[in-house]
């Protein structure tokens, strides 16, 4: 049976407001599928938290995940990283091209929707989140945690 790989990364940018549902959310995802992993070992969650703009292509690459989840800031014009570069949609699009295959892309950042319009038409893409303005932390991570509670028993 293969495993179903979950990559949950965030990214905190210097002189930003520090996101404190960040690490909550990450844990609390990590304990919806370590429940399920102690039961049926159907899915491998890995955590890298506050990365830099650098560090993504290699996760992604090293990793190979089914599901990859991102929290943190975002604007118009990209993602932002821990080391305060944005990775604008285009260069986004440019480190998923020619990836393995990837179930789901969740975008747990404010206006990560413009991020969505570049990535959707790839091949190797099945579906993505994203959100069409400002969310507030609260708000996203309980959409988060219900989203992957609902997946669980939809794949369980």
């Amino acid at each position: 049976m293969k495993r179903t790989k979950i990559l949950f990364v965030s990214s905190i940018p210097e002189g930003q407001t520090y996101l404190e549902k960040a690490v909550e959310e990450g844990e609390k995802l990590k304990e919806i599928f370590e429940s399920i992993r102690i039961t049926n070992n159907k899915y491998h969650f890995y955590e890298n938290q506050l990365i830099d703009r650098g560090e993504l292509r290699n996760l992604l690459e090293n990793f190979q995940p089914d599901i990859v989840h991102f929290t943190g800031h975002g604007n118009i014009s990209g993602l932002i990283f821990q080391d305060g570069q944005e990775i604008p949609p285009l260069i986004l699009k440019e480190i998923f091209t020619n990836l393995h295959y990837i179930q789901l892309i969740f975008f747990n950042a404010c206006y990560s929707l413009h991020q969505v319009a570049e990535l959707q038409n790839l091949p190797n893409i099945g579906d993505i989140i994203g959100m069409k303005d400002r969310i507030g932390e609260t708000i996203a991570e309980d959409f988060a945690i219900t989203f992957y509670k609902n997946y669980k028993q939809k794949n369980d």
